[in-house]
């Protein structure tokens, strides 16, 4: 809800009181132009069942992926996942991160909530709001149902939509047999290619989760403008920019829509644990090299 339905109460008004409410009352409040999500109609999945389905093609993802398996990494990532994810128009998605052990400036989201960040990314940003950025961006795809959707529509396409239906919720192999029929996780991490208005969409959903978190939104804007700026090694950035809108384009949505909306006087731009996590990223074993 917006405050179009409170004539008498300006949307400044709404947009101050929702600074001083939990997230639970204040997130509804907090808008300009938050997207408001629809589900196609070939994607049925209700939320237990793609939680259920997710974790099936997470299992998968962990068996194939060089995990970097770093305890510290990955409860700093998790916690901030977490943070974002409650604060999101789906908070009681399964959301859970882990590290990839590659050098690759990149994060994807899988549907139920699970997603993985590269190394890569971690050595790249140089503060918490633009890893809150990127990972708002990611809770974004699975606010927007987007990876679901992708997934629905190819187990529609091979004829699975029955077995999915009848099986996703049980203790069986059938799932793991109709990921396989869907060409494995490498195939559906290709299908993790969206569409502009779908990365759009998932930036904006990032913006409103990260400012009700109260990191600061001009998270995504440094990170963008250094993506745009940066030279060097283009294979560690190869895949985001081929996947994604230009970062000028996306950079400017997010200026825009701080215009619309009351910025919090006091945001947060890195914390303690952020620069722990930096620490302890320090001390690792160099990356591996790339394979060719």
């Amino acid at each position: 809800m917006t405050g179009a339905g409170h004539p008498t109460i300006s949307r400044r008004a709404l947009l101050r009181l929702s600074a001083v409410l939990p997230l639970a009352g204040g997130a509804s409040l907090l808008q300009a132009k938050e997207p408001q999500i629809t589900v196609p109609s070939f994607n049925t999945l209700t939320d237990e069942e793609e939680i259920s389905f997710g974790r099936k093609v997470a299992a998968e993802f962990d068996a194939k992926l060089p995990l970097l398996g770093n305890r510290l990494l990955d409860d700093y990532v998790n916690n901030m996942v977490a943070k974002l994810g409650r604060a999101s128009q789906r908070p009681n998605m399964d959301y859970q991160a882990k590290v990839i052990n590659t050098a690759e400036v990149n994060a994807f989201s899988i549907l139920g909530g699970h997603m993985y960040v590269y190394r890569g990314l971690l050595h790249f940003i140089q503060s918490e709001a633009e890893l809150a950025a990127v990972l708002g961006h990611e809770i974004g795809h699975v606010v927007g149902h987007h990876s679901a959707n992708k997934i629905m529509l190819n187990v529609r396409a091979k004829q699975l939509y029955d077995v999915v239906k009848k099986n996703v919720l049980l203790q069986n192999e059938v799932i793991r047999q109709v990921i396989e029929k869907l060409g494995g996780p490498l195939a559906i991490l290709a299908m993790m290619k969206y569409q502009r208005e779908a990365e759009f969409e998932a930036d904006m959903l990032g913006f409103y989760e990260e400012l009700r978190c109260n990191w600061n939104p001009d998270g995504f804007i440094e990170f963008f403008d250094r993506i745009g700026k940066m030279t060097g090694n283009p294979d560690m950035l190869r895949k985001l920019l081929s996947d994604h809108p230009p970062p000028a384009d996306r950079a400017a949505r997010i200026r825009h829509e701080m215009t619309e909306v009351q910025m919090p006087a006091r945001l947060v731009e890195t914390s303690l644990s952020f620069k722990a996590m930096k620490l302890g990223l320090s001390a690792l074993p160099p990356l591996p090299p790339e394979k060719k």
